[in-house]
């Protein structure tokens, strides 16, 4: 089996490809000259009519490779596409013929070359663009510009291929504040070269394609798609029915949000979201987690040991908040922990009993918890010499060794506004910038100097560090 490196929705790179024969007990990398460092790996293709195994097809957001030696050797596969393309998916199914034909949405590049592209290796081995009838699901017809994130799912039928396309917008719907909805779905056939539009189509939020996924039962008779919530077709996408109902009604209606991809078993459908692996029983219409209480299945941003017990933990994953970790080995979900966690320490000092806790979420909110995570109090608020609502995402903190009550931020700058892009310290739960705004990029890292909590090192994303000896005191 093989496993993609990288988180592609979230645009984070990746290190290559994982590999296993023995079923997921062992692992190796491969690929590292093709894919290390680079876009992160969105889809890999075993190629079903190789009977050895050992062709294979994989696709990052800037180009598309194939395999003749099980992964050990890649050569570009874009022939046909172009090289100023976006590719944001692959897929493929079987012809009549007993053919691979292999699907790549194409979501970015000039207008012209968006869309889903065609390739036969047996026949010419080149990338053919494919027929669109680009109605959306209000039914008013679009333009090529208008081609977001393209999500794909194939299968074989006895007629030839059947594929399922999900295609986002690029432009904002001011009816959701700007949010970027799902243009529609679409549906090609062998028997019609045309992808044409299916019917009653709900408005789906896909955060730009972060949250955008779709999958096609393996005999053909349901078809799933995935947003911040989630619907099925049974009926080849002509009517849809929503399946995730808003909690906390019946825990067993609702799946978490942010569906990212799908898998199938007979009646059951397996979802990979934020929250780990769900599965969707369609005969009984219920939902179940399938996830296990050592938070394996959750995406981790932070995490910190309590400084009166090591094996008490403080974890925080994406879109799960903070777990708390017991000295009995047993998680607990922290009550006040938010929805998307990012850095977390426990206060090291011993005397405060490891019940304070600090967290920076990825929204950019400063918060305290003086309870172990059961109550958090947001401590950004009211910035001297700063835009109110807290710090921007991905901005660093540090706590001083020597005096724990003594806090650091290196905020960065997202916007224009020079205050976003500073060093600020507090002793107090207030607030105060220690710098004007620093060159050298954002800010990626801070730290007090251990031997003397005056001295402060700055970490710069072009690559620099910094030492400053800041003011004897802090207002």
């Amino acid at each position: 089996m093989y496993a993609g490196t990288g988180d592609y929705p979230a645009g984070e790179n990746g290190g290559g490809i994982l590999k296993s024969t023995d079923g997921g007990n062992a692992w190796s990398l491969i690929g590292t000259s093709t894919f290390a460092g680079k876009r992160a790996i969105n889809k890999i293709i075993v190629d079903p009519t190789d009977i050895s195994g050992n062709t294979l097809y994989a696709s990052r957001a800037d180009g598309i490779f194939k395999s003749l030696t099980a992964g050990v050797t890649w050569q570009s596969k874009m022939n046909g596409l172009g090289a100023q393309v976006s590719i944001s998916d692959i897929d493929f199914a079987i012809e009549r013929t007993a053919e691979l034909v292999i699907y790549a949405g194409v979501s970015g590049g000039p207008a012209s070359a968006r869309g889903i592209w065609q390739l036969i290796p047996d026949a010419d081995d080149t990338w053919h663009q494919m027929t669109i009838n680009l109605i959306d699901h209000t039914r008013q017809l679009r333009t090529p510009d208008d081609i977001g994130t393209i999500k794909l799912s194939a299968i074989s039928v006895p007629f030839g291929p059947l594929a399922f396309a999900a295609i986002s917008n690029t432009k904002g719907d001011p009816r959701f504040m700007g949010g970027v909805l799902m243009l529609n779905v679409f549906k090609f056939t062998a028997r019609d070269p045309t992808w044409t539009p299916v019917t009653n189509f709900p408005d789906a939020l896909t955060q730009s394609g972060y949250a955008q996924s779709i999958g096609v039962a393996p005999d053909g008779t349901a078809v799933y798609v995935g947003w911040n919530g989630a619907a099925v077709s049974a009926d080849g996408g002509k009517n849809w029915t929503s399946i995730d109902s808003t909690p906390p009604p019946n825990p067993q209606t609702f799946t978490h949000s942010d569906e990212h991809c799908w898998a199938f078993d007979q009646s059951l459908a397996y979802a990979g979201n934020d929250g780990g692996i769900w599965r969707y029983d369609s005969a009984s219409g219920k939902w179940q987690s399938l996830n296990t209480v050592g938070l394996q299945t959750f995406l981790t941003r932070g995490a910190s040991a309590s400084p009166t017990d090591l094996n008490v933990l403080i974890a925080a994953a994406q879109d799960n908040g903070e777990n708390l970790r017991q000295s009995s080995g047993s998680w607990l979900h922290a009550v006040g922990g938010g929805s998307d966690g990012g850095q977390v320490r426990f206060d090291p000092d011993p005397a405060k009993g490891g019940k304070t806790i600090y967290k920076l979420d990825v929204f950019g909110g400063f918060y305290r918890s003086d309870d172990t995570g059961v109550t958090f109090t947001q401590i950004d608020l009211n910035i001297p010499g700063a835009p109110p609502g807290g710090f921007e995402p991905g901005s660093p903190f540090a706590i001083d060794p020597a005096n724990t009550s003594r806090l650091l931020v290196g905020s960065v700058r997202i916007g224009t506004d020079a205050a976003l892009r500073r060093l600020y310290e507090t002793s107090d739960q207030g607030r105060k910038p220690i710098s004007g705004e620093l060159s050298g990029g954002n800010i990626t890292a801070v730290a007090y100097a251990p031997s003397n909590d005056s001295v402060i090192y700055v970490a710069y994303e072009d690559g620099k560090v910094f030492r400053t000896t800041r003011e004897p005191a802090v207002a």
